[in-house]
């Protein structure tokens, strides 16, 4: 693998019910500084995507069996936005794989705390992208991988930011050695391209 560049992420956040953990890291808290980092892998045809740095275990304050509790949500302010296009664009753009450029975009409720209501702002549905999602919870000694969807809309809560939602129930639990708290997210290089239009598409909505 070879490392594209590191930018800045706003919030990451694992919901893992079946031990009511959560695996979280916020900027808007001052001792926190999450981290985001893109390796390129030309032999898998995969964009790795890494979150890490001052992310923490937490007891989950709710109750795990309430509500959709098995699920990451990462979310990143109009500025970490420009920070990715900049580190991202040359590199997506060179990529000669073909595009799957099949018509996904269709309405997903990644705004709502539950998936029947309780809309907690203003939200825009942009695309999805099939991906594999693997929460490693370093500190616990053990992390959980689930092949799925990664679906991106644009939300206003009032903030303005770019979100990415991802189902993990029936993720696949394993044991790890490594004692870092982490999250890693592999893209086809064939859908690079609706990931960076993604960005620029979620731009002009959050303008």
């Amino acid at each position: 693998m070879e490392l594209i560049g590191i930018c800045d992420v706003q919030y990451a956040n694992n919901l893992f019910s079946e031990k009511g953990l959560v695996l979280r890291a916020d900027r808007r808290n001052k001792y926190q500084s999450p981290r985001i980092s893109f390796f390129r892998d030309d032999l898998n045809k995969v964009m790795i995507i890494k979150i890490f740095n001052d992310i923490n275990i937490e007891k989950m304050q709710s109750n795990p069996g309430a509500g959709s509790k098995n699920r990451t949500d990462i979310h990143f302010d109009s500025i970490h936005l420009t920070q990715i296009l900049d580190v991202l664009k040359d590199f997506v753009l060179s990529i000669t794989e073909i595009q799957d450029d099949s018509p996904r975009k269709r309405y997903n409720p990644t705004g709502m705390e539950h998936a029947g209501g309780l809309s907690l702002g203003i939200t825009e549905d942009v695309t999805n992208l099939p991906v594999n999602i693997k929460c490693v919870y370093g500190e616990a000694g053990f992390s959980i991988t689930k092949s799925t969807k990664m679906f991106i809309d644009t939300e206003r809560y009032p903030s303005k930011r770019y979100h990415l939602g991802f189902d993990m129930k029936n993720a696949i639990e394993e044991n790890v050695s490594n004692k870092e708290n982490s999250i890693f997210i592999s893209i086809r290089y064939s859908d690079l391209r609706r990931f960076l239009f993604s960005i620029v598409n979620a731009q002009k909505k959050l303008s």
